[in-house]
C-alpha cells in the first residue's frame, strides 16, 4: 500500500495486473488520464498533476517494474486452483535449483505436468507474466534491473 502514496500510476499498475495483460493496457491508460484530467479541472486544478498523455505514460513506464510482482500476486490467486499442485511446483523448483546433476530432464517434465494441473487457464497466466517482462524490456526499464 505505501506505492499508492508514491503515485497514481502505481496504482494503475496494480488495477490493471488483476484483469488484463499490456496489451489490452494503453486504451485503459487513456480512459484513466482523461478521467484524471477532467477530476483535476472539476476540482479547480488546471488538469492532470502528469500533464498531457505523453509524461503520464513516462510516469507508468517508470513503475514498470511493479507489473512483476503485482501481475504474478494477482494472477496466482485468479488462476490458480489447485494449491497442492502449487505447493508440489515450489518443491519441485527446489529441487531443480539444488540438482547438480547434468540430466533434468526428468524434473523439467514433472515441472510441466505440475504446471498443467494448477488450473485450466494457468498457461494464460504465465503468457501475461510474459508480456509483462517484454514491456517492461521494450521500455527499457529490465536492463535498469
Amino acid at each position: 500500500m505505501v506505492m499508492d502514496y508514491l503515485t497514481s500510476t502505481s496504482t494503475c499498475h496494480k488495477v490493471l495486473r488483476q484483469n488484463k495483460g499490456p496489451k489490452t493496457c494503453h486504451h485503459t491508460l487513456e480512459t484513466y488520464h482523461k478521467t484524471l484530467t477532467d477530476t483535476c479541472k472539476k476540482l479547480g486544478m488546471s488538469g492532470s498533476p502528469y500533464g498531457d498523455m505523453t509524461s503520464f505514460i513516462a510516469e507508468y513506464k517508470k513503475f514498470s517494474p511493479l507489473q512483476i510482482p503485482f501481475g504474478f500476486g494477482m494472477l496466482i490467486w485468479k488462476y490458480v486452483t489447485d494449491f497442492k499442485a502449487y505447493e508440489k511446483l515450489a518443491d519441485l523448483l527446489k529441487e531443480l535449483e539444488n540438482n547438480t546433476t547434468s540430466d533434468k530432464a526428468i524434473l523439467h517434465k514433472s515441472i510441466i505436468t505440475c504446471i498443467d494441473k494448477l488450473g485450466p487457464k494457468v498457461w494464460e497466466a504465465i503468457q501475461i507474466l510474459f508480456e509483462f517482462v517484454i514491456e517492461i524490456k521494450h521500455n527499457g526499464i529490465l536492463d535498469q534491473i
